[in-house]
């Protein structure tokens, strides 16, 4: 049975990606972002449109890939230290430094839906530092959220995105491996 809607999220995960010089990329095992509120995602892209004999004679689409922001409770110090390059000292701060170096990574998650819950990975995504706020507790005490804000790119295949729902191959296994590509049949 296929879905109508979805809705709820959970199951947030990234997994730190390289690219070796003959332009493999692997994928390390990919590791949990607790508290996940939400992720929204924007496309990139436009089409062009050639008129000719008073009609739409031609159109191309131009897919870039994505803009978007998940929200969690807190961003894991894993995330920190494995993709916005942050370090750890020997007395145990993670500190910022101006020279840190970003690690592009998969983003994958769950949705649930009224029959099933299916679940997406982006495969190439570059983060940008998280914002930091926070507020004072009144009456009831409400808590804040970190949102991070990350680009979704075609990665070395022109892949973007891919999305699996029970019964597929590599369902069971989402969150333990990234689920690459395999062949296209015509």
């Amino acid at each position: 049975m296929a879905n109508k809607v979805r809705f709820g999220l959970k199951s947030l995960y990234f997994a730190p990606r390289t690219v070796d010089g003959q332009g493999n990329v692997t994928y390390t095992t990919p590791i949990a972002i607790p508290g996940a509120r939400n992720i929204s995602l924007s496309p990139i892209g436009d089409s062009s449109e050639f008129y000719a004999d008073n009609i739409l004679y031609w159109m191309a689409a131009n897919n870039q890939g994505y803009d978007g922001n998940f929200e969690v409770a807190l961003i894991p110090d894993e995330f920190k230290l494995q993709i916005l390059g942050m370090r750890q000292d020997d007395k145990g701060k993670i500190v910022e430094s101006l020279n840190d170096v970003y690690t592009d990574f998969a983003l994958l998650w769950e949705f649930d839906g009224d029959a099933n819950a299916t679940r997406y990975v982006l495969y190439n995504c570059s983060a940008n530092r998280p914002e930091l706020s926070g507020t004072t507790t009144e009456a009831s005490k409400t808590p804040d959220t970190s949102t991070i804000g990350f680009t979704a790119r075609g990665d070395e295949n022109e892949h973007i995105k891919a999305y699996a729902e029970p019964g597929d191959d590599e369902y069971d296994t989402w969150f333990t491996t990234v689920a690459v590509p395999g062949r296209f049949t015509p």
